[in-house]
Order: structure tokens, then C-alpha cells, then sequence
């Protein structure tokens, strides 16, 4: 698995858009860093074979969304394509669920991740282990990054 953005590799815990899930069937998902820069609200594309008319676009325009937002009870644009299911805006161009971005887990969930950072730094804390203080920094800074 690979960040849809950087193209890193993703850890444990990373993120799913569900605007392109509900959409596209499409599985565009974002790393932490990525999340935490806030990268997700780029456009992106999702597939080079269609024109973004089609809606193969991540997050479509944020200029239309807005203009979306205004108009209330905003249905149909020039896009011509289906609105979407869960925010009823255009899911090519203007669709709100892009910026809805769940948790995914490949290994284990975040509270067992936190239970075996506790349990190391109850280890590494015995100061009678050489470098012991920089190993804890480091857990206590991942445990914190995870409560994020």
C-alpha cells in the first residue's frame, strides 16, 4: 500500500476519502503526513483514461464547491454527471465527501498500537539501559502523533 499523494509506504494507521469511495469504487488513501499537511485538499487524478468531466478526479474544484455550498439545493452543474448519494452535490466536481477521511488500520488498531507503546516505554525506562531517555522521546512522540 502507497500513499495516493506522496507515494510513501503506508503505516499501521492511515486514511480512506470517501468521496472517491463512494463515487468511483475507487480506494484513494493518504498517509498521516500527508493528512496532517492537509495535501488531501489537492486535486488529484484518480484515472488518466477519462476526462475530469467524468469525475475521475479526487476533490474536484474547490471553486465550484463553494459555489455549490452557496446555492442551496445545488443538483445538477455542467458536469452532467450523477450527484452524490451521501451529499447530494455533483460527484464530479463539487462533492462535499471528499474532505471526509477515515481511519484504516492494516495491522492493528490505534489502542492496541498505544498498549504496546506503553509497554515499551515501561521497559526502555529503566535507566540502567544505555540511551534509554532517547527511545522513550521517541515512543512518547509516536503516542502522541497516534491521539492526533
Amino acid at each position: 500500500f502507497t500513499c495516493a499523494l506522496c507515494s510513501g509506504e503506508l503505516s499501521n494507521v492511515f486514511f480512506q476519502c470517501m468521496g472517491c469511495k463512494i463515487n468511483f469504487k475507487a480506494d484513494f488513501y493518504i498517509c498521516l503526513d500527508c493528512k496532517d499537511m492537509k495535501k488531501y485538499t489537492k486535486n488529484v487524478c484518480l484515472s488518466v483514461k477519462q476526462s475530469a468531466s467524468y469525475g475521475t478526479h479526487h476533490l474536484g474544484s474547490i471553486r465550484k464547491s463553494k459555489k455549490a455550498k452557496k446555492a442551496k439545493g445545488f443538483k445538477k452543474c455542467e458536469c452532467g454527471v450523477a450527484v452524490c448519494k451521501q451529499c447530494q452535490f455533483c460527484s464530479a466536481c463539487s462533492c462535499t465527501c471528499h474532505r471526509t477521511l477515515l481511519p484504516r488500520y492494516r495491522i492493528m488498531d490505534i489502542e492496541s498500537e498505544e498498549k504496546i507503546i506503553r509497554r515499551l516505554i515501561g521497559e526502555v525506562s529503566n535507566p540502567i539501559m544505555k540511551y534509554s531517555y532517547e527511545t522513550v522521546n521517541r515512543l512518547e512522540s509516536i503516542s502522541k502523533k497516534l491521539k492526533m
